[in-house]
């Protein structure tokens, strides 16, 4: 065996210095905890050391949804992380939800900065270089409110959009390497241009080529419901529909989001074929804790749902 001269570098140790190794696959997914939800994204829920994108028009329910979603991964033991750039936060919604919000890190604080688009991503950064047990969903709410340091202080600045951009682009590209060592995941909530932009949201074009998934949202006004037993604050009848998956052909499923209640998922498509060959009970679909239901049947509920849909990829 040939003895390595002194100084002489390794192929290893040369790989190691420019950044490369070994491709490691990621294997952990944490439920949204809405079973239609997860089915669209992966079919086990959200990969961990993934980006989304979730965009629709106003009072869609995206901050809402969000929401419920912090309060379903807080019981599975991660910290909730709330980035408020709209303000559009409420204690009411939170406690409907089942959200703690003592075990949850809100920015910004009361009488606190703005956020701006260079602080939002600096501490993400910062957040994700701490060392802790606890794995983080960031919520970003929304990049349409973001401005940056320099529209603050002069609202008339020449190419304030064109900058914003740029420094969102820049943003989510530092925080992409951090997200995935870390196994975190961060849903960028955005807003839709008005109808003749179609499904074109700001930031979008920005952030694409980062994000591994994206959803839109439409929705509809519900009314109230009224029983004996029952009584529901009117909520939102919520389509989503992902334009972007690396993970399966995109999909699309409905929910029934109650503004202080539960999330109910819709009987259509990929639930109702689980109703339909009774692998699932009617009245387990809502916003229930699913994960122990659905890892005893998995097998038979993906076997039956690839039989009905022919998909491109085979990650399940």
């Amino acid at each position: 065996m040939a003895r390595k001269k002194k100084g002489e570098v390794s192929f290893g140790d040369m790989v190691d210095a420019l950044g490369g190794g070994p491709f490691v696959e990621v294997n952990e997914y944490v439920s949204t905890g809405i079973l239609a939800y997860d089915s669209i994204i992966t079919g086990r829920g959200l990969p961990l050391g993934c980006m989304l994108e979730v965009f629709g028009r106003w009072e869609t329910g995206k901050t809402l949804l969000a929401i419920y979603l912090l309060a379903h991964v807080q019981r599975k033991g991660f910290l909730p992380v709330f980035f408020d750039t709209e303000r559009a936060f409420k204690a009411s919604m939170a406690r409907g939800a089942g959200l703690d919000m003592s075990d949850m890190l809100y920015f910004p604080k009361k009488g606190g900065p703005q956020v701006t688009t260079e602080s939002l991503f600096d501490s993400i950064k910062e957040l994700l270089s701490i060392e802790s047990e606890r794995r983080m969903i960031i919520i970003v709410d929304s990049l349409a409110a973001l401005k940056s340091k320099d529209s603050l202080e002069d609202t008339f600045h020449g190419r304030a959009g064109q900058r914003n951009a740029a420094l969102v682009t820049e943003g989510v590209a530092a925080i992409r390497g951090p997200v995935e060592h870390c196994q975190a995941v961060v849903i960028f909530n955005n807003q839709a241009r008005a109808a003749d932009f179609g499904d074109r949201s700001p930031g979008a074009f920005a952030i694409d080529h980062y994000i591994d998934y994206k959803f839109q949202l439409t929705s509809a006004k519900m009314k109230p419901v009224q029983s004996k037993n029952v009584k529901r604050v009117p909520g939102r009848v919520c389509k989503i529909r992902a334009l972007k998956n690396r993970s399966i052909i995109p999909q699309s499923c409905s929910l029934n989001i109650w503004y202080k209640g539960a999330i109910h998922s819709r009987f259509e498509g990929y639930e109702q074929m689980l109703v339909e060959k009774k692998l699932i009970n009617p009245k387990d679909i809502g916003f229930n804790d699913f994960e122990a239901y659905y890892k005893k049947h998995r097998k038979r509920i993906l076997k039956s749902w690839m039989e009905e849909v022919s998909y491109t990829a085979t990650v399940l």
